[in-house]
Formats: C-alpha cells, structure tokens, sequence
C-alpha cells in the first residue's frame, strides 16, 4: 500500500483511466476541504486529489509561514516543495493517471506553490492553476521556463483583493508573459475569494485545456 507523504483527499474520476489529474493546494489556514469543494464544477473525467500542507495554522495549515517573506528563502516552503515532490510521484503510482497529465493548482499560497512547482518541475507538472496567488519573487534563475514551453497556465486575480495585491499578480503575470509557457490570465472584481464568473471560467479551461485526449488515447478509443 502507498505510503503518501502528504494527507490528501480524492475526487476520483469518471470514465475509463489513465487520465489527467489536477493537485489543489489550499491557501493559509485553510485545508483539504475547502478547494475540494469546488470539484463539483469541474469535468467529471478529471481526478481531483486536494492536499492538506504540512504545518499547522490554526484553525488549519498552512505551505509556509509568511514571517520567511515573500521568497523562497525559508525552511518552511522549502520543506512543502520536497514534500510536494515526492507526493506527485506517489499519486502516480497509487492512482490511475496519466504521469504526463497532471496539473497542479491553487489559491493564495497554494497558488504560489502550483506555479513554482509548474516551473520547477515541468517535466512532472503539465500546467498549473493559480488563483489570487503570484510567483515568489527573487527565484528566477531557479525556474525552468524552457522545459515549460507550450504548458497551459490560467491565472485569475480580483481587483479588489486586499490580501494579495493586485500588484502582485501583475509582476507575475508579466514574468510568465516573458516565458514560452501558454497563459491565460484574467481578472474580476472582487477580493481574496473565488467569484461564480471565475470558477466558470476556470471549468471552461479546464476542459479546453486539461481533458481533450492526448492521440494515443484517441487511436486507442477508434482501435
């Protein structure tokens, strides 16, 4: 039986596997559940696994302390990325997926972590999601852009976020503009929350994104 090193919980997919997975990451002092609940809007054919992070911030938990500032100098974000390493090896083995269809995805300092995984990992992370989140600055050399290229990535902020400044999403948005990955970025009005309009949107890139079939499948689906 697989050993996770990250307690998670599953959506499992419907239909016949191996397809594509999406690891959700919740923000500070939330957890597991709260992003799982926003599955239900998504493609029934997507495997959605939401992981709970490491350390505690009550009344739930948190990637990364943000007394470490808004880099990746600390112990802290750096243990959550090992950890986050060894966890999408492991879902591979233990779930029926696609190991070149997986995506990560997030909100807040989830987002953060779903973005810097999509590029520091490109070669295990198809795409990556990030909702009122950004890149953690100072780490550019660090990254991987070019083993990035044609990845999708959706980047969706509020305009009238007060957490995370709007500022913020906009360095990041310029920084992934400058690289050869595929974004898409929009914006709402509204705060640190996730609006009706932004989860249909999110669904619907999803779907044009993330579940068309790669052709083996679909030679496979005519055989």
């Amino acid at each position: 039986m697989e050993q996770f090193s990250l307690y998670h919980r599953v959506r499992p997919a419907q239909g016949p596997g191996p397809g594509p997975a999406l690891i959700l990451l919740h923000g500070f002092g939330s957890n597991e559940t709260d992003l799982l609940a926003l599955s239900g809007s998504m493609d029934p054919g997507l495997l959605v696994v939401s992981v709970r992070a490491p350390f505690v911030q009550a009344p739930g938990y948190m990637w990364y302390d943000f007394a470490e500032g808004m880099g990746l100098g600390g112990s802290g974000i750096e243990r959550s990325l090992n950890l986050l390493r060894a966890f999408l090896s492991e879902v591979v083995r233990a779930y029926d997926i696609d190991p070149g269809r997986v995506y990560t995805g997030g909100f807040s300092q989830g987002a953060a972590m779903a973005g810097t995984l999509g590029l520091l990992e490109a070669d295990r992370v198809a795409g990556s999601l990030m909702v009122s989140g950004y890149l953690p600055p100072g780490i550019e050399e660090r990254y991987r852009p070019p083993a990035a290229a044609g990845h999708p990535f959706f980047q969706a902020h509020g305009t009238q976020d007060m957490v995370v400044p709007l500022a913020a999403a906009h360095r990041t948005r310029d920084f992934l503009r400058q690289t050869p990955v595929e974004l898409t970025y929009r914006e709402y009005p509204i705060g640190h929350e996730v609006s009706p309009d932004e989860l249909a949107d999110i669904a619907g890139w999803l779907g044009r994104t993330v579940m068309p079939a790669t052709d083996d499948q679909q030679s496979g689906a005519r055989g």
